[in-house]
């Protein structure tokens, strides 16, 4: 009896020891915040489109937190500017993560700021979400932590990122007369290697390259390459650059008097455009992940929430593409009830989410041929009439019907 008092006064010793220990002992304060990074171009020459993607992260903090924020906490993102340099977005996510400690990084504009960045994020496996990027290389470098919010124009992805030239093609196959082809690219990653997967397609199609040449992406004078193009008159016109190099394309050709029967701009797709160009911006074609007149899946609930927050309209995908990107880490931390990289990692592979920009899946074509991770592919060809891009491509979208040849 006398050795088993003893024992249970050791035990309360102890057991009371453990807890003053306990309470004395430094721990970390209990988390009251969820903390998400990103280092966007904010100023550089990437800032018109970074600042348009920056514009949708905040729009979703600011939404997350109003409905309460995730996991109980509040949801703080962290934003640098990377000054549209690629080595400085790769310092700002190792700060990021390292010393700013965040859950998650949503991605950067700009595929040479997208591939400088991944390498990190990877390193430390932290799941990062990129709102778009044209860096095939991004997804087939077997990276377990990079997910794409939107297939479209990526270069390198084989028959999955053709894709999106694919839809060109079916669609300029309902034109009649349209038969030669003559492409300008601006000498720069994207631009090169997305005119390389067009050409390609274009023989497959039976379309004949006329013309193709490459300017300097700092051209400020096309007359030279416009008046040759001229004189070869290829049907259908494709510059594919950064806008001030496709608008200074788009324009000299109108005022040296070269009208062919279509013009593709690959980055024509924002208000700039049309602002830039006025009328010359007429029938130019141009590809789209989403526009404001889109009804299906939360689409008119971004619109709605963007017009509260800024007092209009969004400009064009950029910002929707940013919002989508943060619904699919949402939906992930809220299914999983967790900020664990690898629970969050494997919900988004084998899930599907309803974003503002369509219906997110992971592609299993994609994965079959080697590539992590980009979604299954949705995209609709807009036009530019008065004003307006009209949706002119797939019918089950249409809104308008295309003007052809154009003016």
């Amino acid at each position: 009896m006398y050795k088993k008092w003893v024992v249970a006064c050791i035990l309360v010793i102890v057991i009371g020891a453990a807890v003053v220990a306990y309470l004395l002992w430094p721990h970390p304060p209990a988390k009251t915040e969820i903390l998400i990074g990103a280092a966007v171009s904010q100023t550089g020459s990437l800032a018109p489109m970074g600042n348009k993607v920056v514009a949708g992260y905040k729009l979703w903090e600011e939404y997350i937190n109003q409905k309460g924020g995730l996991l109980g906490m509040k949801v703080r993102i962290i934003l640098y500017d990377d000054r549209s340099d690629a080595t400085t977005t790769k310092s700002l996510y190792e700060r990021l993560i390292t010393v700013d400690q965040v859950d998650f990084v949503l991605g950067p504009y700009g595929s040479s700021c997208s591939l400088a960045m991944a390498a990190v994020a990877e390193k430390y496996k932290v799941v990062t979400i990129h709102p778009l990027s044209t860096a095939g290389e991004l997804f087939n470098q077997g990276y377990d932590y990079q997910f794409l919010a939107k297939l479209g124009g990526i270069s390198g992805i084989g028959i999955v990122s053709m894709e999106e030239d694919y839809l060109y093609f079916k669609f300029f196959d309902t034109l009649k007369d349209l038969k030669t082809i003559g492409v300008i690219n601006t000498a720069d990653y994207y631009p090169r290697s997305r005119a390389t997967a067009f050409k390609s397609l274009a023989g497959y199609f039976g379309y004949k390259i006329v013309f193709e040449d490459e300017i300097p992406k700092e051209a400020t004078d096309v007359t030279a390459v416009i008046t040759k193009i001229k004189g070869v008159n290829p049907d259908l016109f494709v510059v594919i650059g950064y806008l001030s190099i496709e608008t200074l394309l788009i324009r000299t050709a109108h005022e040296l008097g070269y009208h062919p029967k279509l013009i593709f701009g690959a980055t024509c797709n924002v208000p700039e455009a049309w602002d830039i160009l006025g009328e010359k911006s007429q029938g130019v074609i141009t590809s789209l992940d989403f526009l404001t007149s889109f009804t299906f899946n939360e689409s008119q609930k971004f619109v709605q929430l963007y017009q509260a927050k800024y007092g209009k309209l969004p400009a064009g995908h950029f910002e929707a593409l940013a919002f989508a990107t943060c619904q699919l880490l949402e939906a992930a931390i809220s299914a999983t009830r967790s900020l664990d990289q690898e629970s969050v990692k494997q919900w988004l592979i084998n899930n599907a989410v309803e974003t503002c920009v369509g219906r997110w899946k992971v592609s299993k074509v994609a994965l079959d041929a080697g590539f992590k991770y980009v979604p299954e592919y949705f995209r609709v060809i807009p036009q530019w009439q008065n004003g307006i891009m009209k949706i002119v491509y797939p019918p089950e979208f249409a809104d308008s019907k295309v003007i052809y040849p154009i003016p």
